[in-house]
């Protein structure tokens, strides 16, 4: 089992908040960026969402991080909110 990074990398149980920095729809996977911290590795299978899970660049998400190989990693992908039309990036 992998652990869980808290905002500073150290060990803990803390939801992060952020957004969609980028997902590769064929790749199904992308990075996270966090209000605080370095971005954060997203794969398809860390979403929590019925159907096909895939993220849209700019959502609001909440997430956890653990430690990854060798990069930090996203778990328990929730998304919160789409985002405003200020932030919106083009397909």
């Amino acid at each position: 089992m992998a652990a869980l990074l808290d905002a500073d990398g150290g060990i803990g149980m803390e939801l992060h908040s952020g957004f969609v920095k980028s997902f590769d729809k064929g790749q199904r996977t992308g990075f996270l960026g966090q209000d605080q911290g370095p971005d954060v590795f997203v794969s398809f299978s860390a979403v929590q969402m019925d159907g096909y899970q895939v993220l849209k660049e700019g959502d609001v998400v909440s997430f956890e991080v653990v430690a990854g190989s060798g990069r930090p990693e996203a778990r328990q992908v929730v998304v919160l909110g789409k985002p405003s039309c200020a932030t919106a990036a083009f397909d």
